[in-house]
C-alpha cells in the first residue's frame, strides 16, 4: 500500500478515502479498488461484514466530547490512587469481620 511514498508501509487507511475508491479502477477499466475490496473481503473475511453492528452506539459516542471524557478518566485515576491509599493504610483488620483489605486489594488486582 502506498509503495515508494512516505507512507509505504500503511496498513489501514481513513475512512473518509472509501468514496474516493470507487473512482480508481483497474487496467481493464472494469472494476474499482472499491469493488475489488468489497470482493476480497466477502471471500477472505466473511465475519467482518457485520461491522456496522458494532456501530450502533456510533452516533451517541460521537456526542460525548474529549474532554468530558478526559475529565472522567482524570477522576477514576485520583479515585483509584485513592484507593491504593486507602488500602495501604487498611492492611490491618478493624475488627473479626473486617475484609476491607482483602476485598478491595483483589478488585484492585483485577482493574490492573
Amino acid at each position: 500500500m502506498n509503495s515508494g511514498s512516505r507512507n509505504g508501509q500503511a496498513v489501514g487507511f481513513e475512512i473518509s478515502y472509501l468514496p474516493k475508491l470507487s473512482s480508481t479502477k483497474d487496467v481493464e477499466n472494469r472494476q474499482t479498488l472499491l469493488h475489488y475490496l468489497v470482493e476480497t473481503v466477502e471471500a477472505k473475511f466473511p465475519e467482518v461484514l457485520n461491522f456496522d453492528e458494532e456501530l450502533i452506539h456510533l452516533d451517541k459516542a460521537a456526542r460525548v466530547s474529549v474532554e468530558t471524557i478526559s475529565k472522567s478518566l482524570r477522576l477514576m485515576d485520583s479515585d483509584l490512587k485513592n484507593l491504593e491509599t486507602d488500602l495501604k493504610n487498611a492492611r490491618s483488620p478493624q475488627g473479626s469481620e473486617d475484609k476491607f483489605y482483602e476485598i478491595m486489594n483483589v478488585c484492585l488486582i483485577i482493574i490492573f
